[in-house]
């Protein structure tokens, strides 16, 4: 408004500069005001984001994109939790000795050969104890991330009756499951299912799995049973070689999806209320 009124009065240059400066630094402050009331405004909007404001925001921005990426490390089963609770006298647990990879093998070893039929395994095609063992037990100390195999025995009253364990472990992903009860008096005891069911909570929770594979013999019905009480779902039936142990069979494929899996938690739980 100064400007327009030195032009009307006709003012010397040295006013119009005058004029000029003293307009120039008026609008200067008064766009110096406003602009801090609008970054008091904009602060205010973005207090819940004070993160990227601090000081220390570009070694706070890497973290959190860190954060983002990986999942913390998971070691053992106290740090983290599972959403299925088991009765008192039976348990799951993961392996944590090679006393453990031992009970497995011996397993295979000392099974007759119609059992071992019964399962699609060949005797001549299990590999000597000690090379077996060293094998499975390879993957105990290794990160999660880095497993391609993981194990958990099934305990009751505090004994170990069985195990369930998973391979070709792709981490956040998905991994193929077998089942294995040891003691004959228990098999088709139900306990399978519990046994079961904890263990596939083990292995969502412990390895942010979005899919587990389980592929029985189509022969063998005890786990095609145990596998559509647990959740998993029928995909098809096909010629395969489950695993090295195997001879070629008709396996059936099972498939568990993370979201699958929350429902049939949800379906047990209204159950038992």
């Amino acid at each position: 408004m100064l400007s327009l009124s030195v032009w009307r009065e006709n003012k010397s240059a040295g006013e119009i500069a005058g004029q000029f400066n003293i307009s120039f630094g008026a609008i200067w402050q008064h766009l110096g005001i406003l602009r801090r009331a609008k970054v008091v405004r904009v602060e205010k909007k973005l207090a819940p984001f004070a993160l990227f404001f601090e000081p220390q925001s570009r070694a706070n921005l890497r973290d959190l994109r860190i954060a983002r990426k990986r999942p913390p490390t998971i070691k053992g089963d106290s740090e983290f939790k599972c959403s299925y609770s088991m009765p008192n006298n039976i348990d799951v647990r993961a392996f944590s000795s090679k006393r453990d990879y031992e009970r497995v093998v011996d397993y295979f070893l000392n099974a007759d050969d119609q059992f071992l039929a019964g399962m699609g395994v060949r005797r001549n095609k299990l590999p000597p104890r000690k090379a077996w063992v060293d094998r499975i037990a390879a993957d105990l100390e290794l990160d999660d991330r880095e497993k391609q195999s993981f194990f958990v025995a099934w305990l009751y009253n505090g004994e170990a009756v069985g195990h369930s364990n998973i391979n070709s472990i792709k981490f956040g992903h998905q991994a193929h499951m077998h089942l294995h009860i040891w003691k004959p008096e228990l098999r088709r005891s139900g306990l399978g299912v519990e046994f079961l069911t904890k263990s596939i909570d083990i292995y969502f929770a412990r390895f942010l799995l979005s899919k587990l594979i389980c592929e029985p013999w189509s022969q063998n019905a005890a786990p095609n049973r145990c596998l559509g009480k647990a959740g998993f779902r029928f995909v098809r039936c096909y010629t395969t070689i489950p695993s090295p142990i195997n001879i070629e069979l008709q396996a059936n494929r099972y498939e568990l999806t993370a979201e699958m899996w929350k429902n049939h938690l949800a379906s047990i739980r209204k159950r038992s209320r």
